[in-house]
């Protein structure tokens, strides 16, 4: 393949110096409309349009140096003015590719792109520039699977806006939240009302209609709000695609702005499944994987398939990544350890239910208010409790053929960590006489971590020792 150059789109200027948008532009449009007919130019802004013109000739200075050389082999970055940067990366060790049509980008055919490597800081990426959509493609084609590849996978999109709906944000906030402030405010103002009746008329009667409409226009607010997150969740997911071909696997998805992150399947640390309350009930989850290198400035990890239906075998996990298997633990916590998972939200429930008794006799005439409260209180307590009790009977860890699969729960959700042995950054141990806690963390990805609880010491130390031994041959 012969070597071409590309140039970074005009668009690159404006990020060179959007830092200076707060201290020095929006103050120089400021001064220059505030002038009037024959007004004196004062000295300040005629100091702020030099600075300005010193740095937009710098800006436009470091969008000239700046260029993407690609090559059979791979590809030389170069940048600088008065320092000359050149960095050189080979293709196969190119973690991923990630390039995304925003609208404001699209309306001029520009394209964000950000080029990761393994090595790359944890702050910025290796690369990151706005480019031409050709020039774009011409990346996606070097480094992407193209169409008709081995296996293609296209994500429904019933289940997309299942997904969307089922969210923990839109959910809560739709079914919880917006009620319980609308209800919450009018029995508030009811109470209030009732309570300052005999000391002050005058307070209490404003305070009647006040609270009841400050808390419907907030539940309003947060309806509109959450709607806005499931549309925006919808339009993000919306269309997506995997295809792979030769070991390289090509994600896009977007209903608006077209996202695309191309990467190798050898860059691929971990896949990680997880399931929010509402997915839990639904038996579906979401799927992603951990890739070398991508998103660590982010803390992000690529969306695989951002809803699947885990009622049937997981064939396109099983296609797409085939090198990590996604297994059911083998090794579970003992059934003496079941309370322990169950503890703390029973605990919780007594303490709400102990609480709101104490303020019902404290506050009598704000008994239904109270009452409300205690029951969204009670309504987490169970969501809890039932991630708890899925963590006991499903999670756990399995060490087998060179790969470790851990299942544990947070606060509410419940997640899958897969990781091969040679990609395990740390597994520690924490032991409390013949039960132990796991937490497995994946290499080069410091947000992506698991922990399964209450397990068999010795059993998972031998299994972990047993894996990592096999890995090392």
């Amino acid at each position: 393949m012969s070597a071409r150059t590309i140039r970074a789109h005009p668009l690159m200027i404006a990020r060179y110096v959007k830092h200076a948008l707060f201290w020095l532009i929006l103050p120089w449009v400021r001064e220059l409309f505030s002038l009037h007919p024959g007004a004196h130019i004062s000295q300040t802004l005629l100091l702020e349009t030099a600075l300005l013109l010193v740095l937009v000739v710098h800006a436009w200075l470091q969008w000239r140096a700046f260029s993407i050389e690609l090559a059979g082999s791979g590809i030389r970055l170069t940048s600088g003015v008065l320092l000359k940067r050149e960095a050189l990366i080979r293709r196969e060790n190119l973690a991923s590719v990630w390039m995304e049509a925003r609208p404001t980008l699209a309306a001029f055919g520009a394209v964000a792109v950000r080029l990761d490597t393994e090595a790359g800081s944890m702050r910025a990426a290796d690369c990151s520039a706005i480019l031409r959509k050709r020039d774009a493609l011409a990346l996606r084609r070097l480094f992407g699977a193209r169409r008709g590849g081995e296996f293609n996978y296209r994500c429904p999109p019933r289940s997309l806006a299942l997904m969307a709906a089922a969210s923990s944000s839109a959910v809560t906030g739709l079914l919880v939240f917006a009620p319980l402030v609308n209800n919450a405010g009018k029995l508030l103002g009811r109470g209030l009302s009732d309570e300052l009746v005999g000391a002050a008329k005058e307070i209490s009667r404003p305070l009647e209609k006040t609270i009841p409409l400050t808390a419907g226009i907030l539940s309003l607010a947060l309806l509109g709000g959450f709607a806005l997150s499931f549309l925006i969740l919808f339009s993000r997911s919306a269309r997506f695609t995997v295809r792979q071909r030769a070991g390289r696997l090509t994600l896009s998805s977007g209903l608006v702005g077209r996202r695309t992150v191309c990467f190798s399947a050898r860059a691929v640390n971990a896949v990680q499944i997880r399931q929010t309350v509402p997915f839990a009930l639904l038996r579906q989850g979401s799927a992603n994987i951990c890739l070398a290198g991508h998103g660590l400035q982010r803390e992000e990890t690529a969306v695989l398939a951002p809803a699947l239906n885990l009622r049937a075998p997981l064939a396109p996990l099983d296609r797409l990544v085939p090198e990590i298997p996604v297994r059911e633990p083998d090794i579970r916590a003992p059934k003496r350890t079941h309370m322990h998972f169950l503890l703390p939200g029973l605990i919780a429930i007594g303490l709400i239910l102990s609480g709101g008794v104490a303020a019902i006799l404290l506050w009598t005439d704000l008994t239904a208010f109270i009452v409300l409260l205690a029951l969204a209180a009670l309504l987490l307590c169970v969501f809890h409790l039932f991630i708890s009790e899925r963590a006991y009977r499903s999670g756990g860890i399995s060490a087998t053929e060179g790969t470790i699969c851990t299942r544990g729960s947070g606060a509410f959700a419940l997640s899958t960590l897969c990781v091969p042995a040679g990609r395990l950054a740390e597994a520690v141990l924490v032991r409390r006489g013949d039960i132990c806690s796991v937490r497995v963390r994946v290499r080069s990805q410091r947000a992506t971590k698991q922990r399964a609880r209450r397990l068999p010491a010795v059993e998972t130390r031998d299994a972990l020792l047993k894996v990592l031994k096999d890995a090392e041959k």
